[in-house]
């Protein structure tokens, strides 16, 4: 067979939206490796979006946009010469269209009438949400093939034998700026719709559509106003004009979830049965009815029926989730979801939830082994996790329970997620007093089979004899030493308890993981009192208080205590000798890591907290033999040197001013007593006297003009 001139035609609308240079580019592969063609429909670009696709082909046609999409496609059809024909949008783009290229070049086109690709339509602006839809894109043309539909357009007539490629475009049409932006997008396809399904009683696809961008802005009562007369409208005048369609389906389903979010559950129920009463009901659309089931129990918390219909909506996805001719030809809209990752996923997560508060403990693991936990949608299931162990911690420990939440602890960042529930989970049962509780989530977690810090902690919280407890306390320093400051107090107590000899184990550690710990904590820690906890804590289990590991730990704690100063209420005494002895150990230790010299010729090599150490003792110096003006002049310097330190420096400084203020009253006051004193001598002519009280005077006051004039009149 000799190959056509033009194997296929590519036809595109072009509005000048921001991806149109990035479509047409992901689509050169295909015009470059088969015979094919450009054809591209201009509904009203702007000048500059017109010179751009000029680039790209020379086969541009001007359409007067009057609001009817499948007139402007038309336009691209009839003016197709190729064998085939595709339509895309100009605001998606194809990651990789080799597999098309594939599909003409090797000939496999000739067995085939249709082709679909994948639409990846995002929900939000990052990607990390979306939903892929099979999407009938391509079609063998013959002299009947057209467009139809003003709105949401489509190809008929539609012959079977479809190629279902798994090739995909991106598309961020469905993500809004806002809310207003959503809405707007959604009325101007509502208005056109509701024309149509007046027109056309019956017809349930365009009931179907319309019900789904009332679905999109959430106008739920709508949807089922409108699904209900749709329904009444497709048995009176519908099914004998277009007989049974998938579409039914689809409206059944926009009506299930619209009861569901208004939590009208009896009546969502109800609807359920109905749909799944349609004759011939296709595959897929029972497995949407079941699929609102297992979502209507679970959110009206009647569990044992959210797990019924779960029973049911598994087989069929066991059997049929992977077949896409089926879900093509028996779906439609938000039943073409069915089976999709985005729809199944939480309903594999509520059944699983519903199997376990019904004890079907295999069947609740065979859910959660459903989902493909390294899904970035499947991040962060807090409430699902939250469930599961508030429902496991309430039974008695079976192994069954274990095995679930091993099942989670392992998925991708599972510990990293499941670790605050377990916390959560716990200030839980303690605030409620319920130590039963709590020990039954203790007992689950420590058999865990996970290497992590609180695992292993619980461990230590539920052992039974001193030897358990000291081989545990071993592996948590073995393997969590760079994190035994983040360690909860109850566990210490087990240690101090049990007598455990922590100090062997305690100098072990790195010590270059132990400073980096204790640095990591000192920019974290708020407050005082845990600062005094954990040397009181340290100082049970020293014996060797040489080490260094004691060193930097004492050290830093002495910082913080001067850095949480004013945590303490210190009197400017107590604040000034807690600076003292900073400095002295501060400058002391250093002394054993840096050459003298450093310190004497080029202290700004150092350390910055060493720099402030030696700048702060200039102070201490300043307070011991200077001046207020000397005291006032280094404080200066140290303003913003060290920002750690500046809460202290002010509350230091404010002290300080406070004490000067304090002395300078009982000095003016001591002034006013003395100049009497030497009136009094002058009047009664003790002139030396005078003489000496306000030879005392000028040394306090030199600037008194008082004292002076008194000091001429003696001469």
């Amino acid at each position: 067979m000799q190959e056509p001139n033009v194997l296929l035609s590519i036809s595109l609308l072009v509005s000048g939206r921001k991806e149109t240079k990035q479509c047409l580019d992901s689509i050169r592969p295909i015009l470059e490796q088969i015979p094919s063609e450009l054809i591209l429909v201009d509904t009203g670009c702007d000048p500059q979006t017109r010179t751009l696709i000029e680039e790209y082909t020379n086969k541009i046609y001007d359409f007067e946009w009057c609001k009817d999409f499948a007139k402007a496609r038309n336009v691209g059809l009839n003016a197709s010469t190729g064998l085939w024909f595709m339509f895309m949008d100009d605001d998606e783009w194809f990651e990789d269209p080799s597999e098309i290229v594939a599909f003409f070049m090797s000939k496999e086109y000739l067995k085939y009438n249709t082709a679909t690709y994948v639409v990846r339509s995002y929900i939000n602006p990052e990607g990390t949400t979306y939903s892929d839809a099979n999407c009938a894109r391509m079609i063998r043309k013959y002299e009947d093939t057209q467009f139809e539909g003003k709105i949401h357009e489509y190809l008929i007539p539609w012959r079977a034998d479809t190629k279902r490629l798994s090739c995909y475009v991106h598309h961020y049409g469905y993500v809004y700026k806002n809310e207003q932006e959503k809405w707007k997008h959604s009325i101007r396809n509502i208005e056109p719709l509701e024309e149509i399904v007046q027109r056309t009683p019956g017809d349930i696809r365009w009931a179907a559509q319309l019900v789904q961008e009332y679905s999109n802005i959430e106008e739920f009562e709508k949807v089922i106003e409108v699904g209900e007369q749709a329904v009444r409208d497709y048995y009176e005048y519908g099914e004998m004009n277009y007989g049974h369609d998938v579409h039914l389906g689809s409206l059944f389903g926009f009506i299930y979830l619209a009861c569901e979010a208004l939590k009208q559950f009896e009546k969502e129920e109800e609807w359920i049965n109905k749909g799944l009463s349609v004759k011939n009901i296709s595959i897929p659309n029972k497995a949407f009815a079941y699929l609102a089931g297992v979502r209507m129990g679970y959110h009206a918390k009647d569990y044992g029926k959210s797990y019924s219909y779960f029973t049911k909506y598994l087989p069929l996805y066991e059997k049929y989730g992977k077949d896409a001719i089926l879900i093509q030809q028996g779906a439609d809209l938000i039943v073409e979801e069915v089976f999709a990752d985005r729809m199944s996923f939480p309903v594999f997560e509520m059944g699983g939830i519903a199997a376990l508060y019904t004890q079907h403990f295999a069947a609740a693991k065979k859910a959660f082994s459903m989902i493909d936990w390294n899904d970035p949608r499947m991040r962060k299931q807090q409430e699902v996790e939250q469930q599961v162990v508030n429902i496991l911690s309430a039974m008695e420990y079976r192994q069954a329970s274990v095995d679930i939440l091993q099942m989670f602890v392992e998925k991708p960042f599972g510990m990293d997620e499941m670790y605050p529930v377990f916390l959560q989970q716990e200030i839980k049962y303690k605030q409620a007093g319920d130590l039963d509780g709590l020990n039954r989530l203790r007992i689950m977690v420590s058999h865990l089979e996970y290497d992590h810090r609180y695992i292993l902690c619980t461990r230590i919280l539920i052992a039974n004899t001193r030897e358990q407890i000291e081989h545990l306390f071993e592996q948590l320093f073995l393997l969590y030493g760079d994190e035994i400051l983040d360690i909860k107090d109850e566990v210490w107590d087990v240690a101090e308890k049990n007598a455990i000899e922590l100090e062997p184990y305690f100098l072990r550690i790195d010590y270059n993981h132990w400073k980096r710990q204790i640095e990591q904590w000192y920019r974290e820690i708020t407050d005082i009192n845990q600062v005094k906890k954990w040397e009181e804590r340290t100082r049970k289990w020293m014996k060797n208080s040489e080490d260094i590991h004691y060193d930097v730990f004492f050290l830093l704690c002495l910082e913080l205590r001067l850095r949480l100063v004013r945590q303490c209420s210190f009197s400017i005494k107590e604040v000034e000798d807690l600076m003292a002895e900073y400095c002295e150990r501060t400058l002391i230790y250093y002394h054993n890591l840096y050459q003298e010299y450093l310190f004497e010729k080029m202290p700004i090599l150092l350390p910055l907290d060493v720099q402030f150490a030696l700048h702060l003792s200039k102070l201490v110096e300043a307070r011991r033999n200077g001046t207020d003006n000397d005291v006032l002049t280094v404080i200066a310097t140290l303003k913003d040197f060290y920002t750690p330190m500046n809460d202290m420096l002010s509350y230091y400084t404010n002290l300080y001013q406070e004490e000067v203020h304090d002395r300078n009253d009982e000095m003016r006051q001591l002034a006013v007593q003395l100049k009497k004193y030497a009136k009094s001598y002058i009047v009664e002519g003790q002139l030396d006297n005078a003489r000496m009280v306000l030879n005392q005077l000028q040394g306090y006051f030199p600037d008194d003009v008082e004292v002076k004039e008194m000091m001429n009149l003696l001469g």
